[in-house]
């Protein structure tokens, strides 16, 4: 499924029938945010949401992200108990992942 809206980055959303909706949708809000971060132009996006019932006898929610910019590829992976704690988990992976690819570009600069 790809969502997009007016003026927004269209991102491939993958998810089982376990996920719920609201973690779909803040899923693709998070790729946005972090797509509008770089300030480039976004040839790709995508989001995969699943859950793992048989982790340790605990349901485990996985959330991986991809945006693909002009000269910069950021991947992030997390899984935790609920989809709010990977969410921030992955956020906060993107975010450093984010700031490390500038601060090399930057210093690749000098």
């Amino acid at each position: 499924m790809r969502l997009s809206g007016d003026g927004d980055v269209a991102v491939d959303v993958q998810a089982e029938d376990a996920v719920p909706a609201t973690a779909t949708a803040d899923a693709v809000r998070l790729v946005r945010r972090v797509a509008a971060r770089t300030g480039r132009r976004v040839g790709y996006a995508s989001v995969v949401l699943s859950v793992d019932q048989e982790w340790h006898g605990r349901r485990r929610n996985h959330v991986e992200a991809t945006v693909d910019t002009v000269g910069l590829r950021l991947r992030g992976f997390a899984a935790a108990p609920t989809f709010a704690e990977a969410l921030d988990d992955l956020g906060q992976v993107l975010d450093r992942r984010l700031d490390r690819a500038r601060d090399r570009l930057r210093s690749r600069r000098r």
